[in-house]
């Protein structure tokens, strides 16, 4: 994302008649409404994470079935 030149946006919201405090207003609360966006990098790097636990518990659940399935084969023989 690109950054956000607050100065030029207050400067040019001025040159269009607005008083200084509106327009300072107003270039906070953009900046402030970007923070909650994300960006596709930090949603697909958040999704790979995901994936490895989801992986990991995948794999911890199919070796303790596998496991009971073992022992209780064992059992019965």
């Amino acid at each position: 994302m690109a950054a956000f030149d607050t100065l030029t946006a207050a400067k040019t919201l001025e040159a269009t008649g607005l008083p200084s405090q509106q327009a300072s207003s107003i270039v906070a609360a953009i900046l402030a409404a970007q923070g909650d966006h994300v960006s596709v990098a930090t949603l697909q790097a958040e999704l790979a994470k995901l994936e490895a636990r989801l992986t990991i518990r995948m794999a911890a659940s199919i070796g303790v079935g596998v496991g009971v399935i073992a022992a209780i084969v064992r059992f019965w023989a």
